[in-house]
């Protein structure tokens, strides 16, 4: 006569407990990082307004000040033009904050008290989207700050105090499509060598 072994309870209570440790590791580090990315926009946005500049979110947009610029295949000169709702409920942006719904679409600076500590600042926030700077206090120590970012499709440093060496700082920024240099301290030659680097980047500039 035989008879069954016993299921290996054990095993299956073993394997059942790493899975749930697994999963609850993943999540408190998603957690960490959520947690993080909203601390550091609330920082930004908060130095941002502190300066007189204006902060547009998807669901608001922003107007630019800029000429039109195609992005993602649309010609706009404002981000946000379709109306879009207000992301997450209004009681759970009481209780933790809009930040952790809230995603900033466009940063607009100009003709601010902005300096270059204030693009230390705005380095922080992820996503990509456009950076107005024109007529700020920035110079060539701000785009310091901006080096081998990606967050940035547009900038706009016009009227601003960026030479040939600054212009060095802004080779690893990729995913710029447009950039204005007008009106600044940079040379042609600069402007030269800015274009080799970012073939796909429109960058306007002037002789002075």
């Amino acid at each position: 006569m035989t008879t069954e072994e016993p299921k290996p309870r054990r095993r299956w209570l073993q394997f059942s407990l790493r899975t749930m440790l697994i999963v609850v590791t993943v999540l408190c580090v998603w957690l960490g990082i959520t947690a993080k990315r909203a601390r550091d926009q609330r920082w930004a946005v908060e130095a941002i307004r502190e300066v007189g500049g204006i902060v547009g979110y998807e669901h608001t947009g922003i107007r630019l000040g800029w000429p039109a610029v195609t992005i993602n295949g649309k010609t706009m000169s404002r981000l946000g033009m379709q109306p879009a709702p207000v992301p997450g409920p209004e009681w759970l942006r009481k209780l933790i904050g809009d930040e952790y719904f809230f995603t900033v679409s466009g940063v607009n600076l100009y003709g601010s008290k902005a300096n270059d500590a204030t693009l230390a600042k705005v380095s922080r926030l992820t996503g990509k989207f456009p950076l107005n700077a024109e007529a700020t206090g920035v110079t060539d120590a701000g785009l310091e700050h901006l080096q081998g970012l990606t967050n940035f499709n547009v900038l706009n440093l016009r009227a601003t105090g960026v030479t040939d060496a600054g212009l060095e700082r802004l080779h690893g920024l990729t995913n710029l499509i447009m950039l204005d240099l007008r009106n600044t301290r940079a040379t042609e030659d600069g402007v030269k060598k800015l274009r080799q680097a970012l073939p796909n980047c429109k960058i306007y500039y002037q002789i002075p």
